[in-house]
C-alpha cells in the first residue's frame, strides 16, 4: 500500500506545479483538468507561495492617505493594484525615474510631490510602461497598474483612473512604503519593451 501512495503522489507533483503556475501567473502548459486532485491542491496553495512582498505602512499612515487630503502647493498621486493576475511578480512604481514601491497584491502607494509635470512608470520582469501626467495644485490623481499579458511573467499598464473609482480602489487596497534601497533615480531599461 505505501508504494502505491507513493507512486500517486509523485505523480501529482508535476501536474500540481503546472496548475501552480498557471494559477500564479506563470505560462505553463497543462492538461489538467479543472476539477483534478492536483488542481484543487493548487488553489489552495497557490496564494501562499511565491508571492512578492513589500513593507506596508503603520496603520496611521494608510488611514492619512485614505482621507485624500491635499495641501497647496501639493499633489497626490496614488498607484494602486488590486488584479491576482501576475500577482507572484514584482512590480516596481517608479515617479521621474525614482523608485518609490514595489506593489504586491491589493495594495497602493501615495506619493506627495509638486504639482506639474511628472512621469509614472511601472516596470515588471517583462516590461515598462509609462505616463505622463500634469496634475494642478492641490488635487489628487489616481492610477491603476493593469495585468496584460507577458510571454513568461505578467506585464503591466498604467490607467488613469476618475477620482470616486480611485478613492474606491484604494480603501480596499493596504499602503505600501518604499524599501530604504529604492531611493536613486533608475534610467529606463533598454531590454524592456515600452509601451
Amino acid at each position: 500500500m505505501p508504494s502505491v501512495l507513493s507512486e500517486a503522489g509523485r505523480a501529482m507533483i508535476p501536474a500540481s506545479l503546472a496548475c501552480i503556475g498557471a494559477l500564479a501567473g506563470c505560462a505553463a502548459p497543462t492538461g489538467l483538468l479543472p476539477r483534478s486532485p492536483a488542481c484543487t491542491f493548487a488553489v489552495l496553495v497557490a496564494p501562499t507561495v511565491g508571492c512578492e512582498s513589500a513593507p506596508l505602512a503603520d496603520q496611521a499612515l494608510d488611514d492619512e492617505a485614505k482621507r485624500f487630503a491635499t495641501v497647496p502647493g501639493r499633489v497626490r498621486i496614488y498607484v494602486v493594484r488590486d488584479s491576482f493576475v501576475g500577482s507572484r511578480y514584482r512590480w516596481e512604481v517608479r515617479i521621474d525615474n525614482m523608485p518609490v514601491a514595489v506593489l504586491p497584491l491589493d495594495t497602493y502607494v501615495m506619493q506627495e510631490t509638486t504639482p506639474g509635470p511628472h512621469r509614472i512608470t511601472i516596470v515588471t520582469a517583462e516590461s515598462e510602461h509609462s505616463m505622463d501626467v500634469t496634475p494642478e495644485d492641490g488635487t489628487s490623481l489616481f492610477l491603476e497598474a493593469i495585468p496584460t499579458i507577458g510571454r513568461v511573467a505578467a506585464r503591466a499598464q498604467l490607467r488613469m483612473l476618475d477620482v470616486e473609482r480611485g478613492q474606491q480602489m484604494v480603501r480596499g487596497a493596504r499602503r505600501v512604503t518604499g524599501p530604504p534601497f529604492l531611493s536613486r533615480p533608475v534610467p529606463p531599461r533598454p531590454d524592456l519593451p515600452v509601451g
